[in-house]
């Protein structure tokens, strides 16, 4: 059985626009190591970032610690950082190489999010069982620098970036990795059935919150899926439904000017009531608070 490892700090969720409110893309961040350390400096030390990151180590002698855990670092690596799990990194002398950080919104605006967090799961579950939270870029997955090359061209036109371009190429990264993932690790969860279960959610987390009907659908018991969500994802089937629902609500924070009472029951709550203490529980903050602290950062 693979050793789960628990993040020591959940920050909350909002806090990541002190990290992304003033990039050029939205919700995004791409910069070289040696710049990108530059920039936020706290990378050094240990951080807890609630977003998805990849660090892809060119060259450069150093080490990445994830968790409690340390690992040394060499040349072409790709380490996936899960969020809220504490992260430093330090080099020994100039290191070259892409670090790339983005939270779920960004992704979900075109994608189902539950592959992303499959992948990332992946690696803060399955592969801390051989104490190995990166890859060794071989000739099979060579495509996945190249593509990010093309994420740093795009990023680089700075106000002129293109969101959707940039979230396509990160689309195709992921998906990348999960077929060479799937094809090296047969033993683990079916990728298909994990498709089937996004596709599931996509459709009906509006207006269906109850895990047995999901259950029914994927042809199991109730306690059957939510083993399989905890195995899979870390939590279980009502939290990452809670979660699909919760993303949505912000998102309509964001970028509608609908009242709060509205997108209650557009995302079918009982009551406004119901929405608030739900949302409050979840960000930390009210849906209102929301709406101001994040409203000034968009474009």
């Amino acid at each position: 059985m693979a050793e789960k490892i628990e993040p020591k700090v959940r920050m909350n969720r909002p806090l990541h626009i002190s990290f992304l409110g003033n990039t050029y893309v939205h919700g995004f961040y791409h910069g070289r190591i040696e710049d990108c350390f530059q920039r936020y400096p706290q990378v050094r030390h240990e951080v807890c970032f609630d977003f998805y990151s990849f660090l892809f180590i060119i060259s450069g002698r150093g080490e990445v610690r994830i968790g409690n855990r340390s690992y040394e670092t060499g040349d072409h690596l790709l380490f996936l950082i899960p969020p809220s799990f504490p992260f430093s990194a330090g080099f020994k002398e100039p290191a070259e190489g892409h670090f790339i950080f983005f939270c779920k919104d960004f992704y979900a605006t075109d994608f189902n999010p539950i592959p992303l967090s499959y992948l990332f799961s992946f690696f803060s579950v399955y592969l801390k069982e051989k104490n190995i939270p990166y890859l060794k870029i071989t000739p099979e997955i060579a495509d996945v620098p190249v593509v990010m090359q093309l994420i740093e061209e795009e990023y680089q036109k700075k106000e002129k970036a293109g969101a959707p371009v940039i979230r396509s190429y990160v689309h195709v990264i992921v998906q990348r990795l999960l077929n060479f993932l799937t094809s090296h690790y047969p033993q683990h969860e079916s990728f298909c059935l994990i498709n089937e279960l996004a596709s599931l959610v996509e459709k009906y987390y509006v207006e269906e919150r109850q895990v047995n009907f999901y259950a029914k659908q994927l042809g199991m018991n109730e306690r059957k899926l939510n083993q399989f969500c905890l195995r899979v994802f870390g939590q279980n089937m009502k939290q990452l439904i809670l979660e699909r629902v919760m993303m949505q609500a912000r998102r309509m924070l964001e970028q509608t000017d609908l009242t709060v009472a509205e997108i209650a029951y557009k995302l079918n709550f009982s009551d406004n009531s119901n929405f608030n203490k739900i949302f409050k529980k979840y960000t930390h903050i009210t849906p209102l608070q929301y709406r101001h602290k994040h409203k000034p950062f968009l474009p």
